[in-house]
């Protein structure tokens, strides 16, 4: 079944997960082709991963995801995204015209792939607006190297008198990614956007805009804190006597 659960609404795909499941159980293979990571951690024994047309790998989904997710965003050396052939940043257009996102520091500069874990980082992106809608929501989501979403942010969260305002033209939104609460290993950044409850131009599944990064190497000088921790979150938390 190639993409069955990329259609129809959450009913039929929750159908169609029940009737993948019942024929398993039965002792009958399912072949499942699908961009969509949760379906294969949540439905798969065994993956098949393929590059350029060609069979690259043979694992369980915890060993495929991370790989596939790798060689997807194409892990450039500085954390920036801007135009190319493949991603135009017109999705939504003719709302909105996605032209650069990058992971900066408090200078504006683009971080390393290997962005040190201790300091101030920033998601940057910038945009033309060309028709205004209040309905407009851009944000982003953080996943893990398992495809497990660490969380989501719109610039539309607080209350409607501190959106930050998409006026006509060049607009430019900074928002701060505390990156220092990461666990080691490798995240993406996906940026979304939706015109609120009517349409969704990018979503996590179809946006072609992201950015990925490593966390390495985090330390914060204690000998007993010495390799990764078993768990999602690391920051640095502070003890005190009272």
């Amino acid at each position: 079944m190639d993409e069955v659960l990329a259609v129809g609404d959450a009913a039929f795909q929750k159908k169609c997960l029940g009737k993948m499941s019942d024929v398993a159980k039965a002792g009958r293979t399912v072949l499942i082709v699908s961009h969509q990571m949760s379906s294969i951690r949540n439905l798969c024994s065994s993956c098949i991963l393929f590059q350029n047309g060609h069979l690259a790998n043979i694992g369980t989904p915890s060993e495929m995801i991370p790989l596939y997710l790798g060689s997807s965003c194409a892990e450039a050396q500085s954390l920036e995204w801007q135009p190319t052939e493949s991603s135009t940043g017109r999705k939504a257009e003719p709302y909105l015209r996605f032209t650069r996102m990058a992971l900066v520091d408090t200078t504006g500069q683009p971080l390393p792939y290997h962005p040190n874990p201790n300091q101030t980082a920033f998601l940057q992106i910038e945009m033309e607006v060309l028709k205004k809608d209040e309905r407009q929501c851009v944000g982003f989501i953080l996943t893990d190297d398992q495809d497990n979403e660490i969380l989501y942010s719109y610039h539309t969260d607080n209350a409607p008198e501190e959106w930050p305002q998409l006026q006509l033209g060049k607009v430019v939104l900074r928002v701060p990614l505390e990156i220092s609460i990461l666990n080691e290993g490798r995240y993406k950044v996906i940026l979304v956007n939706t015109l609120h409850c009517i349409s969704m131009a990018y979503s996590k599944e179809t946006s072609d805009i992201a950015l990925s990064f490593e966390i390495v190497g985090k330390t914060y000088g204690s000998p007993y804190w010495t390799k990764k921790r078993n768990c999602l979150l690391a920051p640095k938390i502070s003890w005190r006597t009272v």
